[in-house]
């Protein structure tokens, strides 16, 4: 059953149901929905792919970020909107 809510879980069943055969067709078709409907995600799934080494410091960066999740130092979007808003 779907509902209105899908998440990324949804969409992994999704993809490891769909048949290999099919995964070019569904690519093409999801980039083309987000060219029409929305063109921030339209531009980023068409950059070329970063070939780069990470740096040391990319390293430490992510090791920073994954920290900050782990202790709940993240907010939403809606947590923002909601503390720049408060009088």
């Amino acid at each position: 059953m779907l509902t209105n809510k899908i998440g990324r879980k949804s969409l992994h069943k999704f993809a490891d149901w769909l048949p290999e055969e099919e995964w070019e067709s569904v690519y093409w078709t999801l980039l083309a929905h987000l060219k029409r409907h929305d063109s921030f995600w339209w531009k980023r799934m068409t950059l070329p792919e970063d070939d780069e080494e990470l740096t040391e410091e990319d390293i430490i960066a992510i090791e920073e970020a994954m920290e900050d999740i782990r202790e709940g130092r993240l907010f939403t979007w809606d947590e923002v909107k909601e503390r720049l808003m408060a009088p």
